[in-house]
């Protein structure tokens, strides 16, 4: 629940802003947040910020993300941010599964 509403007011505080330049700079301030939750190992908090990102009203604004050169560097910072949480997912869930098998293995 809480992930659905911080993903929402993310979006909302992108698609609020009246200028397409503060729009490219919520973005870009939302994906530097995005990366110092990934350096704290916040995978949880990156995947809610792409989720905000990424939901259509933002995702639709092509004028805005297009506005500055470091916009498509951003975009590509946003995709680095999703490639690795879910490396990140991808290794949790081989050593659940890793686990499972050594249990199973020796039960």
């Amino acid at each position: 629940m809480v992930h659905l509403q911080l993903s929402a007011y993310i979006g909302s505080s992108v698609v609020e802003s009246a200028d397409i330049k503060e729009r490219a700079h919520a973005i870009t301030t939302w994906i530097t947040i995005g990366e110092q939750l990934r350096l704290l190992n916040n995978y949880n908090g990156v995947m809610i910020v792409i989720s905000g990102l990424t939901s259509a009203p933002v995702f639709r604004m092509k004028k805005t993300w297009e506005v500055r050169q470091y916009m498509a560097l951003s975009l590509g910072r946003a995709r680095s941010l999703t490639n690795e949480a879910s490396f990140c997912c991808e290794g949790r869930r081989s050593a659940v599964s890793g686990v499972a098998r050594t249990r199973s293995w020796h039960s």
